[in-house]
């Protein structure tokens, strides 16, 4: 049962996973790992080797608003767990403590949604999914609406994948509304689908004031899940039903709605600093150096009620926000999370927008420094082309800054060299399939030392391929090279001979067609003739074995007829020495009376003839039966007996 647990917790499969440790706790209630397991589920803990330091990290999928100390599973797996486990659970739940704080501290500077929309973005060959267009389209009539809307697609373009949790959970504890949109019980049930609208009926399910709208399209609605049995799905197949689910969103929201206050814009900008919130801001600093969170930033709040656009307060309620005691902490913002930049802090953001001068150059500084961070961070984390790209991607953000734009170009190159030696690894395989998918990889980098050589390589041994199954000239080896020549269509004149080899193909098609029917036509006599003969000499063979069998049967009734004319007896001698006469007397309808020391006895008689050719007598006594060989003169009289053997 722990192998399949486990298997489902690996895949991201928290629910199932949950539910086999619950039947593994069921038939123990002492197992620690067990409780430890159950707790990696609830928090949706993922663990990610890191390949500089081949240490497994934790990320989480599942973020709670409890702390992981006061669960009550991790409770029973430290007062379960021997000394070892126990040291083992208490590290790894501290690392998961802070990783959760951290999304915490991010999720809760975000702006409320009113909508959350739950749908699978790529199938499993990484196309977009019908699920994503009507996804796309309910999003924007909910925004056009004045709805704070929750689209991934949209919401998540600009996050690295291990920063999605802080958005996520935020959304999904703020959102009123959840849509989830599906058009099979696949998507519906796919395992980020599920986690996302598991963790939002478990709020509702906790008290939440929340709503949760299945849709479905192209589907049978009793295939969705039976979560959502009690609830009222929306067939968005029908004609107006775009319409009405945001006209029935619109009823939900609309009286939790806040009115939307008009924003007077002002013409001036300015970060210097009056003399009637200098003190203020004085206390600022000294709130957080101090680890006063709270006072800092409600010391903020009345500087900006004084100067709505005063920058260093903006900063001073992100440190606040983020735990900073220290300036020299701002560009380290994000922690673990390298996909959480500085630049996308809301309060960030307006002390961007209003600081000027020096002050705003330290801020870009702040800025430039945090995203390299995190670039060099995705750097050493990169493990495939996708990770390296988006490394790179993330120093060309600040060209020009340190070593940029070397590192840049490295990351490029580390890309280019795992394409390169996946192609190599699909050359080795050697199969058509593979050498085809490694001319597709080294298409892709061009420019990468030895690409060009070892494709031009690969296409000149593919179009010799060809040529040796065109001058074959059959249809089978015409149709082979024709595949051949269609994965380099611009190498060569194999784009002209593509445009014969149909014409040819069709051509040796009915060649051998006619030599097939010309084959057929002569073979049929030739079957016949030998179909005859079989069936023939299969006569004689039987006409021969007819006669065999009457000449047996008319020496048997020969042999029969003389035996009952020619009574026999014989003197014979006893185990215990005595002497005793036995006389048989051969009677008609296979009856023999068999005579010894005067007692006479009827029994039942016939002549076989023997695979040797031997005239066998068997007489049938009571429960045995016993076997002569009988001693013929001129083949008609039987002159003695000899025993055979006895059954």
């Amino acid at each position: 049962m722990y192998d399949r647990a486990n298997h489902y917790r690996r895949h991201n499969d928290f629910d199932k996973a949950a539910g086999v440790y619950e039947q593994i706790l069921s038939e123990d209630k002492t197992d620690a790992e067990a409780y430890w397991s159950l707790v990696l589920c609830r928090y949706g803990v993922e663990y990610v080797e890191d390949p500089e330091t081949q240490r497994r990290i934790p990320t989480i999928h599942r973020t709670q608003s409890q702390s992981i100390f006061k669960d009550t599973d991790y409770q029973s797996a430290i007062e379960y767990a021997d000394e070892r486990q126990r040291i083992i659970y208490e590290s790894e739940a501290k690392s998961i403590d802070e990783i959760q704080k951290e999304i915490l501290n991010i999720s809760k500077n975000e702006e409320d949604y009113d909508v959350f929309i739950c749908y699978k973005e790529t199938d499993n060959l990484g196309n977009r999914t019908k699920d994503s267009v009507l996804a796309y389209d309910l999003y924007e009539e909910l925004t056009e609406e004045g709805f704070r809307v929750f689209f991934s697609r949209v919401t998540l373009e600009d996050k690295l994948g291990t920063a999605y949790e802080p958005y996520i959970f935020a959304a999904l504890n703020s959102a009123r509304v959840m849509v989830v949109l599906g058009s099979s019980a696949e998507n519906f049930d796919s395992v980020w689908v599920k986690n996302e609208w598991n963790r939002y009926l478990s709020l509702i399910q906790n008290g939440a004031d929340k709503t949760l709208v299945p849709a479905y399209i192209d589907m049978d609605p009793y295939d969705l899940p039976e979560s959502f049995a009690y609830l009222q799905a929306q067939d968005m197949s029908k004609l107006g039903s775009m319409q009405d689910m945001v006209r029935g969103i619109k009823k939900i929201l609309v009286d939790k709605k806040e009115p939307v206050q008009e924003v007077v814009k002002e013409t001036v900008a300015t970060t210097v600093v009056t003399d009637n919130v200098s003190p203020l801001l004085e206390r600022v600093w000294m709130f957080l150096k101090d680890g006063e969170w709270q006072k800092a930033d409600e010391y903020c709040e009345r500087v900006l009620d004084m100067e709505p656009k005063n920058a260093q307060a903006y900063i001073g309620k992100l440190m606040a926000s983020q735990r900073m005691s220290r300036t020299s902490q701002i560009p380290e913002y994000g922690g673990k999370f390298y996909g959480i930049m500085l630049g996308d802090n809301r309060y960030f953001k307006k002390a961007l927008l209003f600081a000027r001068g020096d002050y705003r150059k330290t801020l870009v500084e702040y800025r430039n420094e945090n995203i390299f961070q995190h670039a060099l961070k995705a750097q050493r984390l990169a493990t495939d082309k996708e990770s390296y790209l988006k490394a790179a991607e993330l120093f060309s953000r600040v060209k020009g800054y340190k070593k940029a734009d070397d590192y840049k170009l490295e990351c490029e190159k580390k890309a280019e060299q795992i394409v390169y030696d996946k192609a190599e690894e699909k050359i080795k395989i050697g199969t058509p399939k593979a050498i085809s998918e490694a001319m597709k990889l080294l298409e892709t980098i061009p420019d990468f030392t030895g690409s060009a050589e070892l494709l031009k390589k690969l296409k000149e041994e593919r179009y010799n391929q060809a040529q040796e199954k065109i001058k074959i000239g059959k249809a089978e080896t015409l149709k082979e090279a024709l595949k051949l020549l269609q994965t380099i269509p611009d190498f060569k004149d194999a784009s002209s001979q593509l445009e014969n080899l149909e014409k040819d193909i069709k051509c040796a098609e009915r060649k051998e067609t006619r030599k097939f029917f010309i084959t057929v036509i002569v073979l049929i006599p030739i079957i016949i003739g030998l179909i005859t003969v079989c069936r023939n000499i299969e006569k004689k063979q039987k006409e021969i074995a007819e006669s065999i069998e009457l000449e047996n049967e008319k020496r048997i009734t020969e042999i029969e007829s003389n035996l009952q004319l020619a009574p026999f007896s014989r003197t014979g001698v006893a185990e215990n020495g005595e002497r005793y006469n036995e006389k048989w007397e051969f009677l008609s309808d296979n009856k023999v009376n068999y005579t010894k020391n005067m007692v006479t006895t009827e029994y039942e008689y016939e002549v076989v003839i023997s695979e040797e050719g031997e005239y066998i007598l068997k007489i049938y006594y009571s429960a045995v039966t016993v076997e002569y060989v009988l001693k013929l003169i001129d083949d008609n009289y039987v002159t003695s007996f000899q025993l055979k053997n006895t059954d």
